[in-house]
């Protein structure tokens, strides 16, 4: 059985402070593919670019960390994962949900038709940003990654 970490420590190397990351922002701080750029510094109370910062259980540069688990992934497999690929996704669901709410209007009237299209234009974006969540950015973490679940690399 494999015990996911729950926590991992980094170092600022300017300050030289430690900080605890856990919860969601492990998740993403410990993604390579969540194009994470720059985190924060208890002391310093400031975001800083991560090539600041090191792992303390390793020495090993964040950035360094990223390009390394990176490796195998294309061009198109960051965008993807990216917030382009993202926000694609739940402009693709939002369109399809205003294009049924317009064969709603249609086929009903202007009134229903336009509350049916702004309603289902967000149920669109909110299954388009699901289908990306569970389905696209997993598989392509899975596969360039080598896991499941990214808490797990060193």
């Amino acid at each position: 059985m494999i015990i996911t970490n729950v926590s991992r420590i980094y170092l600022h190397r300017t300050c030289r402070t430690e900080t605890t990351v856990d919860g969601a922002d492990f998740c993403n701080m410990s993604n390579p593919m969540a194009g994470m750029r720059t985190t924060y510094c208890v002391k310093c109370e400031q975001q800083f670019p991560v090539d600041e910062y090191v792992w303390s259980d390793t020495n090993e540069l964040i950035s360094a960390y990223y390009a390394r688990h990176r490796k195998k992934a294309t061009a198109a497999d960051l965008w993807w994962c990216s917030n382009g690929g993202l926000a694609f996704l739940a402009g693709i669901g939002s369109l399809t949900g205003a294009i049924l709410g317009i064969v709603i209007g249609v086929n009903l009237s202007l009134p229903i038709g336009l509350i049916a299209g702004f309603v289902l234009s967000i149920v669109g974006a909110i299954v388009g940003v699901v289908i990306r969540e569970t389905m696209f950015s997993p598989s392509i973490v899975r596969r360039v990654c080598g896991v499941y679940d990214t808490r797990t690399l060193r």
